[in-house]
């Protein structure tokens, strides 16, 4: 099964602002996964200085309660449309 995105924990995520050591984990793992052509996706993004590091660090797609809470397929389409305007309506 041929891998194309790696995932990484929110374990990781939780503290990388303020763990110099998880930060340089997460880093470390952004980069491995790069050099293997892979998409890197964060779990757990809560903050905007996560998003902010993370952005830094190259990581591709970033998952978590900063963007959302969990929503039902109905509630997911409305809150996308809703997402899309107002993007449209920045550029």
């Amino acid at each position: 099964m041929p891998v194309s995105l790696l995932k990484i924990d929110r374990s990781f995520i939780r503290d990388i602002t303020d763990n110099s050591k998880d930060a340089t984990i997460v880093d470390t793992i952004i980069h491995l996964a790069k050099s293997l052509d892979l998409q890197v996706l964060a779990e757990g993004v809560e903050r905007d200085d996560q998003v902010s590091l993370l952005q830094k660090m190259d990581c591709d797609f970033a998952q978590g309660f900063y963007f959302s809470q969990s929503l039902e397929a109905e509630k997911l389409l409305q809150w996308l449309e809703q997402h899309n305007e107002t993007k449209e309506a920045l550029h």
